[in-house]
């Protein structure tokens, strides 16, 4: 949905509702390494935070994404912002992050990154990344 030019994602309805079966399905460790990500961005500045950054780049793969040192450097001073703003505008967080080229010198849509960001400043916010999209059944449209 779209609400002026914020573009603004919401969990369905049954997703809350299986909950107990989807973290069934997650191991003790990726819901310890989510808490401990929880917990230090609460208390803590992700632009400043090494091992904040450091933690979260695995957990989400940021470091086996072929990004940049300066789009992962901008991506948590934009969590910050976001963090003292008490929102996010996935619109625009996806359009200043894709103009910075990957390892490859291309241009990319970073969307994921951008709702897993979205996630971390609202933990209502759904996260949409290739995994989720599997369970929908979404492909990638053709180029």
């Amino acid at each position: 949905m779209v609400q002026g030019t914020a573009m603004i994602l919401e969990s369905p309805i049954w997703v809350e509702g299986q909950a107990t079966e989807v973290l069934g399905e997650l191991g003790a460790e990726s819901i310890a390494v989510y808490r401990f990500l929880s917990e230090r961005f609460s208390v803590e500045d992700p632009a400043q935070d090494r091992l904040f950054q450091f933690v979260y780049r695995s957990f989400y793969r940021l470091d086996s994404a072929g990004l940049s040192a300066e789009f992962k450097g901008r991506y948590f001073e934009l969590m910050s912002i976001a963090k003292s703003a008490c929102t996010v505008d996935l619109r625009e967080i996806a359009r200043e992050l894709g103009d910075f080229p990957n390892l490859k010198g291309q241009s990319s849509l970073q969307f994921s990154f951008a709702t897993k960001m979205a996630a971390t400043v609202c933990a209502r916010k759904p996260i949409y990344d290739a995994e989720v999209a599997s369970i929908f059944g979404f492909q990638r449209p053709p180029a």
